[in-house]
């Protein structure tokens, strides 16, 4: 570890030192010029204290995630033309308004196999890409070997501002460290999300009612989800059998689904401590009761809940169940296109009514992207304020068009949904457990629990706590020996 970052830091001050002569020996340096802030349809209310500043047109070069990635290749960072696709021209739109408004061109650049591309580059003191666009488990494999910068030492980044996810800078939070984080400037975090469907057209004939109300005012729990999933059980070929395909369930949803529920509760398995760094905490009595409730309402009973990838999709487009859980990027899929039902989102339940808030996990593991910036980008300066700004523009412009335009009208059919889309956004959690999954495995095993609910959790955490806190420490000692 030691050699290395001797390495890094060798290569480090060689790419300083020919940036420095570079700028020095240029007579076309940009010349940056503050500006008015003017009002914009986009401003937003922290606007009036962040400083609007041209930038020449300077490009900001950003490297993404490219085609290996399947359906989570960067589409929320770059984009050539207006098309007439709501999110694409969000994209367009925002780009330009950066480069009339601050200066500053855009630029995406894909690669495949991203971690390891970044590594390369900051190895060869490559100073190209000014910040990367890439999965939690990318980037965190990235910065715990010394090949990311501290957000919290970009001089012109505020990550107080709204536009940051103030939750995603919590659990990503190693003490004073942040390598990584969330902010309005992408969605595809926000398609990570998890959340439920329901088909309202069953909902409909059956007689149930729309669990929108209950949502709104913090009754929807366990046991009113419970309640409204049972009244839609039926056996309908009558041989006395359940099954996915043949009769209708409460819920029918993938086997992700039994992992996700342990955040309904508010249930955390890392949590961070006083001191700033993350803490297990998956081994509490409310969090084995919450989960344990979950479990006995929906998973151990088969005639209601069933988990199985794929044919729950249809089961659910076929009105053979009145609930599904998938993430937002599976909304947006051409199965809910081409859905003749209407359907709606509804929160993810709360163990009780005592409960503050909903809980949704976002899937950032290897699905959802974050934000991060390679050892070796050139300007720190240039790059905290892009970041900033880019992020700032975003809310009014991509993130105002992921929430009334993504869905409303093209995918979802009613104004409530829009409303469930809002309170999921606002109550998401992220936790490291999905980001290292070899910490003990339990992201695994509680994914594993749709088939095997007979583990006992006091057992399951007693199997593996102690190789947690081992994996834990090592990793807090690892990014305190990070300068």
């Amino acid at each position: 570890m030691k050699m290395k970052k001797t390495l890094i830091t060798a290569v480090l001050l060689l790419t300083s030192m020919l940036l420095f002569m570079s700028a020095c020996s240029s007579e076309s340096a940009v010349t940056i010029e503050t500006l008015p802030a003017a009002q914009t349809e986009t401003e937003t209310e922290d606007a009036d204290v962040f400083p609007v500043i041209n930038w020449g047109g300077r490009a900001f070069n950003i490297i993404s995630r490219g085609s290996d990635y399947g359906a989570w290749e960067s589409f929320d960072v770059f984009t050539e033309n207006q098309t007439g696709e709501p999110i694409n021209d969000a994209v367009w739109e925002r780009n330009n308004i950066i480069f009339d408004r601050y200066g500053i061109e855009i630029k995406e650049t894909k690669r495949d196999k991203l971690a390891d591309t970044i590594k390369s580059l900051v190895m060869a003191g490559d100073a190209e890409f000014d910040a990367a666009v890439t999965s939690g488990a990318d980037a965190s494999a990235l910065s715990s070997e010394n090949y990311l910068v501290n957000l919290r030492s970009l001089p012109d980044l505020d990550l107080s501002h709204e536009w940051w996810d103030q939750n995603a800078a919590r659990d990503f939070s190693f003490g004073d460290r942040l390598f990584f984080g969330v902010s309005d400037f992408l969605i595809s975090d926000k398609d990570g999300s998890w959340v439920y469907v329901f088909n309202k057209r069953l909902a409909d004939d059956l007689g149930i009612e729309y669990p929108y109300q209950m949502a709104k005012d913090g009754s929807w729990t366990y046991d009113q989800m419970h309640r409204l999933a049972s009244a839609a059980v039926a056996d309908l070929d009558g041989d006395g059998v359940m099954k996915p395909g043949k009769d209708r369930y409460g819920i029918a949803t993938e086997e992700y689904d039994t992992y996700a529920a342990f955040f309904y509760s508010g249930a955390r398995i890392f949590g961070i401590g006083d001191d700033g760094y993350p803490e297990y905490t998956f081994a509490s009595e409310r969090n084995f009761t919450a989960y344990n409730k979950y479990l006995e309402l929906f998973v151990k009973d088969s005639s209601l809940y069933f988990a199985k990838y794929k044919t729950e999709r249809e089961a659910f487009a076929n009105g053979q169940a009145l609930f599904k859980g998938y993430t937002l990027l599976g909304v947006r899929g051409e199965e809910f296109r081409a859905m003749e039902d209407d359907f709606g989102i509804i929160v993810a339940p709360k163990y009780d009514e005592g409960q503050k808030n909903y809980g949704h996990i976002v899937s950032i593991g290897t699905s959802g992207s974050v934000i991060c910036v390679p050892l070796t980008a050139p300007d720190p300066d240039f790059t905290g304020y892009a970041l900033d700004a880019v992020s700032g523009e975003s809310t009014g412009t991509l993130l105002d068009t992921y929430i009334n335009k993504g869905f409303n009208g093209k995918y979802l059919r009613d104004e409530e949904s829009c409303e469930m889309l809002r309170l999921c956004l606002e109550s998401r959690v992220y936790d490291l457990s999905i980001i290292y999954t070899k910490w003990g495995g339990l992201f695994t095993k509680l994914y594993g629990l749709t088939h095997n609910t007979k583990i006992d959790l006091a057992s399951l955490n007693a199997s593996v706590e102690d190789s947690v806190r081992q994996s834990l420490q090592e990793m807090i000692d690892m990014y305190k020996d990070i300068d």
